[in-house]
């Protein structure tokens, strides 16, 4: 529903025909193997689901007012605000996921003498949390090694895979509402599947805004969630750990404390913290959405230049990114992008400079030099290679 595929003119702009046609067709199919038909199994129901969804895509792309390129680049921009709720469900589900690979690598012995014990575990946990700590203390720079710096996202990865590996054992929490199989394994994956996307296309059109705030969530979900795990191994399990137990096997098996007043508290923090903030996050998301409008409408003005418009909104798509999340490369290169299209030189020199106002970044430097080559230009080309 949030792709507003009925803005590309499939059977009329003014009306969601496309839509009520989708939900038929896939709801419909959907009702029915859950009603009528639960013994047909997942491979035949798969096959239908993509059959239905092909069609549908061949009859999007066959009847769309635009060009192919325009007609991608459209879903992709109104996804934006999806993806960004599946990055952030994906990010909340495994938030604590990196402790427990620790707790597993301080217990998974087979023999006592092999498991390190409660010490080590809280001296690991703890150097982990104080990192994502002195990452969002220090507004997302935070130097490991001469050169290295830490990205977030780098222990999403680590926290995926062992959400995927504990998975079955995790069924104990969500058993209740979804089955292990095929449910929540096919769920796991796909939303996986959805952040990679989602996260792959902001890398690929440098869309800097959503990245910044998968970083800071993830910093600050894994930090809060994470330290509210640590309590809920150390309320129940403590003991256990002293003992050099193989405590995870049941972690999921608490005695004192729930699990899922465990998570309460993680995400109460956390909310906290966002209020505190004004959910700052939110606004980054609006941001990198108007950052997909703006290049799904400048790339429209590009192929229709007689159309003046649509580059006056792509600027002000750019404009309005640029004003909730301040002076974010992205809006500026899209903005510097149309002034190049326009021959607008100073304008794009102007863009260039205030974007290195907020950030350094060595390509908007070797551009901004690029675009100083006239003879007198020569000492702020300098200047510029220099800055950079």
């Amino acid at each position: 529903m949030s792709l507003n595929a009925d803005l590309l003119g499939i059977f009329a702009e003014r009306e969601q025909y496309f839509l009520i046609m989708s939900l038929l067709l896939l709801i419909g199919p959907a009702f029915a193997f859950h009603a009528f038909w639960p013994q047909i199994g997942f491979g035949q129901r798969l096959l239908t689901f993509a059959v239905l969804v092909a069609a549908l895509g061949t009859l999007l792309f066959a009847r769309s007012h635009y060009p192919a390129d325009v007609t991608a680049l459209h879903l992709t921009a109104f996804f934006t605000m999806s993806g960004a709720v599946a990055v952030l469900l994906l990010i909340l589900w495994v938030a604590y996921e990196n402790i427990h690979g620790l707790l597993w690598l301080n217990t998974q012995a087979d023999a006592p003498s092999g498991r390190f014990g409660l010490l080590p575990f809280l001296l690991t946990s703890l150097l982990y949390l104080g990192t994502c700590f002195l990452y969002y203390w220090n507004n997302g720079e935070l130097l490991i090694l001469p050169g290295w710096h830490l990205d977030p996202l780098v222990l999403l990865v680590p926290a995926v895979a062992i959400g995927w590996l504990g998975l079955r054992r995790r069924a104990t929490t969500y058993a209740e509402w979804v089955p292990y199989w095929p449910g929540m394994s096919y769920l796991y994956f796909t939303l996986v599947l959805l952040t990679a996307t989602v996260l792959g296309y902001a890398f690929a059109t440098a869309n800097d805004p959503l990245l910044t705030a998968a970083r800071d969530v993830i910093a600050l979900a894994f930090l809060t969630i994470g330290s509210s795990f640590l309590l809920y191994v150390l309320v129940n399990f403590g003991p256990l750990l002293q003992q050099k137990l193989p405590v995870y096997r049941v972690i999921y098996e608490p005695r004192r404390f729930p699990f899922f007043a465990m998570y309460l508290l993680g995400l109460a923090a956390l909310g906290a913290v966002e209020l505190r903030n004004n959910f700052f996050i939110v606004d980054q998301a609006r941001a990198a959405y108007f950052n997909n409008l703006g290049d799904l409408t400048r790339l429209q003005s590009e192929l229709a230049p007689e159309q003046e418009g649509l580059a006056l909104l792509a600027e002000r798509y750019y404009a309005e990114s640029d004003a909730i999340d301040f002076h974010n490369h992205k809006a500026s290169l899209g903005r510097a992008a149309l002034y190049r299209f326009r021959l607008q030189r100073q304008n794009e020199i102007n863009i260039l400079r205030r974007a290195l106002g907020r950030r350094p970044s060595e390509k908007i430097s070797l551009r901004l030099a690029a675009l100083y080559n006239q003879p007198a230009d020569f000492f702020d080309r300098l200047a510029a290679l220099r800055e950079g």
